[in-house]
């Protein structure tokens, strides 16, 4: 129904109303037929990302094993882990971004972590919000799904065997794919192909909610101290995917929150991987605790019919755990979706929203000094 923009949209509507406002600041459009396929459907553009691969059933057997024992670890990105990954690729490659650093550097780590097969292929997808890359640009208030994940391409050996930089061009081409064309041709490919699903063979995919809002959206009680999603992956049955999350640790230190799904041998692998690319040590991580406990954040009501937040008892971002205080004064929002009709009953009872006096949150946190994975 909606994307990463159109829910802050939603939700800072909602906020809107609760501080008091009439109507929402930015109304919502509807207009789905923006998007709608062309008559007749035109698949003009290479869209890698749907490519149909059949599963050998010697990989099938791999990935069957791994489901038995898969592993959910945070990391966190500071400025001194930018400035490593910088460091590590070239001038001759042109500015790059944040983004492009991180996710670089993840697909490399992850790939030898899993240690495939040096002919396999592998696909980085990067989510590409669309909305101003149109001519008019899609109007503000749209609702709707606006984003694409074009796939950049490469072989195990290459990603592998080549220095950071060479990932780093793979994001940037496949990134500036994305124009007006490239979304109505993918609009047209759903048509024509019956709404495929996204290719999962060698696959990871990556969302920067960093620069959605969420954590901006205020109900009265300020900014809120963490906005997104609670855990990795995209949906039961699909673990190869991840977001960036705004996250400031407990040094007071602004960064990048990522969590991520692997093997339990390949996770060790992979913190070893990332520790050497970043000139660190991630070998002495305390280990995961298991647990299949998902938070939900509802608003609920108390004996008196005052809306209230609950105590956030778990808020897992990972499986290992450890208590930290939280300012009750600031909001905690994570699993959004489960809030939409009890933000509405709080917003229609026209009463102050509070926190109750003590809030806790039991986040990923590593038994020694780190600085690559941080609580959240």
């Amino acid at each position: 129904m909606v994307d990463a923009t159109g829910l802050e949209q939603f939700m800072s509507a909602l906020a809107d109303m609760a501080r008091g406002a009439h109507q929402p600041s930015i109304l919502p459009i509807w207009q789905r037929e923006l998007l709608f396929a062309r008559n007749p459907p035109q698949i003009s553009c290479n869209h890698p990302e749907y490519d149909q691969l059949p599963i050998n059933t010697q990989d099938r057997a791999i990935i069957s094993s791994y489901e038995k024992d898969m592993t959910q670890r945070s990391f966190f990105f500071g400025q001194t882990d930018i400035a490593s990954l910088h460091g590590l690729v070239p001038p001759h490659h042109g500015h790059c971004t944040r983004f492009e650093l991180i996710t670089a550097c993840i697909w490399c780590c992850r790939t030898k972590a899993l240690q495939l097969a040096p002919e396999d292929e592998v696909r980085m997808m990067c989510i590409v919000n669309a909305r101003d890359r149109f001519n008019p640009k899609i109007p503000i208030g749209y609702y709707g799904n606006v984003f694409v994940y074009p796939a950049a391409v490469t072989t195990v050996k290459k990603l592998c065997e080549n220095p950071l930089g060479y990932a780093v061009e793979l994001i940037k081409k496949v990134k500036a794919e994305v124009t007006e064309e490239y979304v109505r041709s993918v609009a047209d490919l759903m048509v024509t192909k019956r709404r495929p699903l996204f290719t999962t063979v060698g696959s990871f995919i990556v969302s920067n909610l960093t620069r959605v809002g969420l954590i901006e959206v205020d109900f009265g009680w300020g900014k809120a101290l963490y906005a997104g999603v609670s855990k990795g992956g995209a949906g039961p049955s699909i673990h190869d995917a991840t977001f960036y999350m705004d996250y400031q640790n407990e040094n007071g230190e602004e960064g990048v929150l990522f969590p991520i799904y692997l093997p339990s041998i390949a996770m060790e692998r992979f913190e070893k991987e990332l520790g050497d690319m970043l000139g660190g040590d991630l070998s002495n991580n305390q280990q995961p605790t298991k647990t299949d406990e998902i938070p939900t954040l509802n608003i609920i009501r108390d004996k008196g019919s005052k809306p209230k937040f609950p105590i956030l008892k778990k808020f897992h971002l990972g499986e290992r755990t450890s208590r930290v205080p939280v300012r009750s004064d600031r909001p905690v929002f994570g699993q959004f979706t489960d809030s939409i009709p009890a933000f509405s009953r709080a917003i229609s009872a026209c009463r102050p929203i509070r926190f109750h006096d003590r809030t806790t949150v039991e986040p990923v946190r590593p038994s020694g000094p780190n600085r690559f994975t941080e609580p959240c």
